[in-house]
């Protein structure tokens, strides 16, 4: 009996250890996959915001911006005042009616190859708006080549390339919009006076023809003035609305269906002070504006103001100082362009984005020399239009710019290899591997750098890489310049060399190189992250150091009861490869997985192996007894 109850015993802790080290492999890999997906929450809203790798200029076939070609005497007609996408293309809204230099070229870079190209002539003096009606894409004529009355609204023809004219000698002198609204077409502007026509009239044969709709302020209809003009249309919370811009009838109309007429309901919104470089009065004029979350905003040209029913417009306290030229929506989020002047005449164009109105995170920013003006999203990259700036009346060259920023390139996140026990680095397109330990249920990256002045060649790429990899991954989660660690590849290349020279530091060895990097002991911390360098030993011929970068447990009370979760961007989807197993780390009161979670099982071995232990006591002293 007591032979077989020691195998027996023997038999449990051999299960129990293998079990505990299976199990202990177990949980930290799954923390190290948590950890991983928490990062990349973190990085959702972090991005390197002045890599020039993420920007491209969008020139013509001569390098020139994209309307230099079609208006080289009359710069402002360069400005990109519209970007619309549509079928692939990104198309630009050029010219100037009140200069008149038409007729306008209808640009439009092709994402497909990257050119810009032309689908025809207007003729019309320029192109204000763009829109999207059944699919189609829409513009009109603001001020028409031929006489007044030859107003225009014109509709792409995908297929062929070119733009259709339609609704010639109908009385209109501008046309500024044309809209959808409950199977009617909706267009405004301005018309002769003499006809008796009004500057909003709608058709419901697709646009044929169209009949005119009374606009009244106060009960009394307004006059036919071919000054008076409806400068833009807009649909919110199933209501059409009217924009007028002339006093004393200047407002903000609703339509009554019923009656079939327009009433005004409020004054303008605030018009921004005019700031060099920017032409405030355009988006006070057009009434530049976009809905998001079912706020409606206008675009003031310096600022956003936002109303839900466009009778009082609060304007929107944003932590940036920057003028606000433009929007765009893209899934849940919302987009501002603007800039700041600078002190040498230059522009920095920022892009924020925010999805509550109230924080606004900086995405990207590039200096130039023009203000930015439109703005569009497609296909994962932002475009920028920008207007003209000058200089003691000279011109800059790169009035009219167009600017693509790439956001694809500028994805970053972290990935669980299992198959190679790496931690694969996604940056800027190219991706990295490192590997990582296990022995920390907490650490990202962990790894002991040896650098010998012995060493191989192949042995310091060796070495460098896991350096090169780390600053990699604390670039990727943090901010690189507190590391304090060069990861140039000028050491990498010429270290061995005894010339090693990097801000204006010589290396003339392979060890003094590391004693000058990891002397100090890095000990860094943010809200998020953890770096650490501890110095294992140091002799003239050798120097080692173990790094570990590790996220905080800031959710972990039980272990640290200082700690709090800074994180409230954790809501995002997780890129891996087929070897991974990272799930979304949505809760921000969750805790990362802890051995606790898993010891059910082994306390009940625990127990088991605690009973055969009495039991075999017990066995063991009534033997004993026995025997007396």
């Amino acid at each position: 009996m007591k032979k077989f109850l020691i195998i027996n015993l023997l038999i449990l802790l051999i299960f129990i250890n293998i079990f505990t080290t299976v199990n202990a492999a177990t949980i930290t890999e799954s923390s190290l996959s948590d950890n991983i997906n928490k990062i990349n929450s973190i990085l959702k809203t972090k991005i390197d915001t002045t890599n020039p790798n993420y920007l491209t200029e969008i020139l013509d076939e001569n390098n020139n911006v994209p309307a230099a070609e079609y208006y080289p005497n009359h710069v402002p007609s360069r400005s990109i005042k519209e970007l619309k996408a549509y079928d692939g293309k990104i198309f630009m809204g050029l010219g100037d009616w009140n200069d008149n230099t038409g007729p306008v070229k209808v640009l439009y870079y092709d994402t497909t190859d990257g050119k810009v190209k032309t689908s025809g002539t207007i003729y019309d003096e320029a192109i204000q708006l763009f829109n999207i009606i059944d699919d189609k894409l829409y513009t009109t004529g603001c001020d028409p080549r031929s006489a007044w009355g030859y107003g225009s609204y014109y509709i792409y023809n995908k297929d062929e390339n070119k733009w259709e004219q339609h609704l010639k000698n109908n009385g209109w002198i501008h046309v500024f919009n044309i809209v959808e609204f409950k199977d009617k077409l909706y267009m405004c502007g301005s018309t002769v006076d003499t006809t008796q026509t009004t500057c909003i009239q709608s058709s419901s044969d697709g646009g044929e023809t169209f009949q005119n709709v009374t606009v009244l302020k106060d009960g009394v209809q307004l006059p036919y003035n071919s000054s008076l003009r409806c400068y833009n249309l807009t649909v919110y919370n199933n209501k059409l609305y009217g924009y007028i811009y002339y006093s004393p009838y200047s407002g903000i109309y609703e339509y009554d269906e019923q009656n079939n007429q327009f009433n005004y309901i409020s004054n303008l919104p605030a018009r921004e002070s005019s700031i060099y470089g920017t032409n405030s009065n355009y988006n006070y004029i057009y009434f530049k504006h976009d809905i998001f979350k079912n706020d409606f905003l206008y675009v003031s040209g310096n600022k956003l103001y936002k109303t839900n029913d466009l009778k009082t417009f609060t304007k929107i306290e944003t932590n940036t100082k920057d003028v606000i030229q433009d929007v765009v929506i893209h899934n849940d989020t919302l987009y501002t362009l603007s800039y700041a002047y600078n002190s040498d005449r230059t522009f920095t164009t920022r892009i924020y984005s925010t999805n509550d109105l109230a924080n606004f995170n900086l995405i990207y920013e590039f200096t130039s020399d023009t203000p930015p003006f439109s703005f569009e999203y497609y296909d994962g990259s932002f475009y920028i239009g920008t207007t003209y700036s000058a200089i003691n009346n000279v011109y800059s060259p790169k009035s009219g710019s167009l600017y693509r920023i790439n956001l694809e390139n500028s994805k970053r996140f972290l990935s669980l290899n299992k198959d190679s026990s790496t931690i694969e680095i996604s940056d800027s397109g190219n991706i990295y591997s490192a590997q990582y330990d296990l022995s920390d249920e907490k650490s990202i990256f962990k790894t002991t750098l040896t650098f010998d002045n012995t060493m191989s060649q192949e042995q310091w790429e060796q070495e460098y890489y896991k350096l090169k990899s780390l600053g990699l991954i604390y670039a990727t989660v943090a901010i690189s310049n507190d590391t304090e660690l060069d990861t140039s590849t000028s050491y990498f290349n010429n270290v061995l060399s005894n010339n090693t020279t990097s801000s204006s530091k010589t290396y003339s060895t392979a060890t003094q190189f590391a004693e000058d990097m990891f002397a100090k002991e890095l000990d860094i911390k943010d809200e998020e992250f953890t770096l650490t360098t501890t110095k294992i030993s140091a002799t003239q011929n050798e120097y080692k150091t173990q790094i570990t970068l590790t996220i905080n447990n800031t959710n972990n009370s039980q272990d640290n009861n200082t700690n709090t979760n800074t994180n409230t961007n954790t809501n995002t989807n997780t890129t891996t490869d087929t070897n991974s197993q990272v799930n979304d780390y949505t809760d921000n009161n969750s805790k990362l997985p802890q051995a606790g979670k898993f010891f059910e099982f082994k306390n009940l071995l625990q127990i088991i192996i605690v009973a055969s232990i009495l039991l075999l006591v017990f066995f063991v002293i009534k033997e004993k007894k026995s025997k007396k």
